[in-house]
């Protein structure tokens, strides 16, 4: 049976929470990271706004730091420091159990890359084609186009982070403590339910964005390598927020390539204020995501090996 370094990585833990403890650790995880975020960088902000006095309201300076995304971007770094140090202390494992494969990272990470620019593409598209939206291009200058450049890599870090708790650590610790499908429906889930205090929720953006886990929940397993469901989280962000010009999860974005005109006042089709993932035509575009990647698993017999393994 061939290994899968992310379900069997937890075997080297000297200790592996229990289910319960692992859902508090992973909300742990996120929201003191987020603590920790606001600690240390509004010192910084702070400072900065002090600098702006001196360098004048205009230019690069007032365009990155005048606007929090950036700041909210990097902040997720603290999220990954405290699995860091759980996972490397705690539970004593090497941090690459959580899927950091050396040998073609950068290719999965843009393969990853393509894919997210891909899936949110075709919600964008659908959009367009069903009358629901239409775009036109954004005002950009040099300043606000290195501004959206500098955003991808923040983004990486965000959807790193994320993807680092609910998926790489979290899946397999669920798996090892119950089954292959609880531990799907945990991740997915709990990541889904991680973005309650976003504004402007509703059912339809939790369903989406559990949908959007177990795709990533099962394109982890299928690739056994973290890089590229970082790949694709930042780039679904990157793209809905920066190149479309979507809110991002209820988050709204400073510049974007092209800005989204709301052609219906129906919510379900636009998404409203929320953003594209709360859209029906996320929906269906994750949905075919899913059951395709599920298909493509079991007919060549991983998703096979990965049951017998789970079990």
């Amino acid at each position: 049976m061939k290994k899968s370094r992310i379900l069997d990585g937890v075997n080297q833990a000297r200790f592996v929470p229990p289910y319960i403890l692992s859902l508090l650790l992973a909300v742990i995880f996120v929201q003191g990271g987020q603590q920790l975020a606001y600690l240390a960088l509004e010192p910084i902000s702070a400072v900065l706004s002090l600098m702006l006095g001196f360098l004048g309201q205009g230019g690069f300076f007032e365009i990155f730091f005048n606007f929090a995304l950036p700041f909210l971007l990097f902040g997720f770094v603290f999220m990954i420091l405290a699995l860091f140090l759980w996972v490397r202390w705690a539970e004593g494992r090497p941090l690459a159990t959580l899927g950091f494969v050396k040998k073609g990272s950068l290719v999965e990470l843009v393969k990853g890359l393509a894919v997210g620019f891909l899936l949110f593409s075709l919600v964008a598209l659908l959009m367009l084609l069903s009358g629901a939206g239409s775009f036109e291009w954004g005002q950009l200058t040099l300043e606000p186009f290195l501004y959206i450049l500098i955003l991808l890599p923040l983004w990486m870090i965000q959807g790193g982070a994320e993807e680092l708790v609910t998926r790489a650590w979290l899946l397999p610790v669920a798996v090892k403590k119950t089954n292959l499908p609880i531990g799907l429906l945990t991740s997915s889930l709990l990541f889904a339910l991680l973005h309650l205090g976003n504004s402007d929720i509703g059912i339809l953006p939790i369903v989406n964005i559990a949908l959007f886990g177990l795709f990533a929940s099962l394109y982890l397993l299928r690739t056994d390598n973290v890089w590229g469901i970082i790949g694709i989280h930042a780039a679904w962000n990157f793209s809905q927020g920066n190149i479309y010009g979507f809110s991002v999860s209820g988050i709204g974005v400073d510049t974007a390539v092209l800005n989204f005109i709301p052609k219906s006042e129906w919510s379900w089709l636009t998404g409203g204020a929320f953003g594209a993932e709360a859209s029906i035509f996320s929906s269906l575009i994750l949905l075919i995501a899913v059951f395709y990647l599920h298909f493509k698993m079991k007919k060549d017999g991983s998703l096979t090996e990965i049951v017998g393994k789970s079990q």
